[in-house]
């Protein structure tokens, strides 16, 4: 199957020569950016999940000091990946962005210099499609962020919270916001599993994929 798409490819590159040649190298960058975002999604979900478990151990250790030094140590690391992995990730879906806009750009430069009405009118639609699954993303990660950006704000308190007084006195004042962040956890691991799989619906109904 992936042969007779390269076969077609070659035969468009062909007919249209370097406009579609460079329509063809936007759309591979511009997949090749989607599929980074995806991966650093997958990434970002397990770390999300393992830092509102790490911050659970905190609450078990509040009774037992040295337990509780090495479970606040973990839990510190965990959220300065998490905050680590969240920029990461806004870099490359900026990325993702622009290089998208560029495929979206050349391909319809070339629907513009297409003569035949019929096939103008099929490839269009199928641009709009294309073009809708990729809005998609965008809409679904908006919905992401905002569930996401207060839960890392959170986190980053009581990091600090806990790096400043990192006593069972501390622990335990914060036991009731400790439970509501594990309880956030899996909903915004959720939101952020919703973005993942828009990517893999998108990837899908892309063209050679």
């Amino acid at each position: 199957m992936k042969k007779k798409l390269y076969v077609a490819t070659l035969s468009v590159l062909v007919l249209f020569g370097a406009g579609a040649l460079a329509a063809e190298n936007d759309r591979v960058t511009s997949i090749t950016s989607i599929e980074k975002v995806r991966s650093d999604l997958q990434m970002l979900n397990g770390e999300l999940l393992a830092t509102g478990a790490s911050l659970q151990k905190v609450k078990e250790a509040e009774k037992n000091p040295a337990e509780l030094k090495s479970a606040i140590r973990t839990f510190t690391a965990q959220a300065t990946g998490l905050e680590a992995q969240s920029e990461n990730i806004r870099k490359n879906v900026l990325s993702m962005k622009v290089r998208t806009k560029e495929y979206h750009d050349a391909w319809l430069k070339e629907l513009e210099g297409m003569q035949n009405p019929s096939l103008k009118e099929k490839a269009s639609k199928r641009f709009q499609e294309v073009k809708e699954e990729f809005d998609k993303i965008i809409e679904t990660g908006d919905e992401a962020k905002r569930s996401f950006v207060p839960f890392v704000a959170d986190l980053k308190d009581v990091k600090t919270y806990l790096e400043t007084d990192p006593s069972s006195d501390a622990v335990k004042s914060l036991s009731n916001t400790i439970w509501k962040l594990g309880n956030r956890a899996h909903g915004v691991a959720g939101d952020v599993k919703n973005v993942i799989d828009q990517i893999d619906r998108t990837l899908e109904k892309s063209p050679g994929k």
